[in-house]
């Protein structure tokens, strides 16, 4: 091989070295772009499972009273239907 051919030997490999040089640089900083983006997605997940956690706490509550609340009204409506029947009880018996 005379040093002519072996010139352009190494300028062909310089150009193919540095083609895939740009090339593993471009996948470094996509990488490191993903990353950083992954990260984002991280915190922001986290964020949205807080307010999720929150909401269903706050829902929790809701049903309880709202549950509850049924029960407590027919108590009061018994209470105020015994109170009557009582009222209309003594009633008839004062006009007896």
């Amino acid at each position: 091989m005379t040093r002519r051919e072996i010139d352009g030997v190494k300028r062909r490999f310089d150009v193919v070295a540095e083609a895939i040089t740009s090339q593993v640089r471009a996948v470094a900083e996509g990488r490191t772009t993903l990353g950083d983006e992954v990260r984002g997605l991280v915190v922001r997940f986290g964020r949205l499972e807080e307010r999720f956690d929150r909401f269903a706490g706050e829902l929790k509550a809701m049903l309880r009273i709202s549950l509850a609340d049924p029960d407590h009204r027919a108590r009061a409506l018994g209470s105020t239907v015994n109170g009557l029947a009582d009222r209309a009880e003594r009633t008839e018996s004062g006009h007896a």
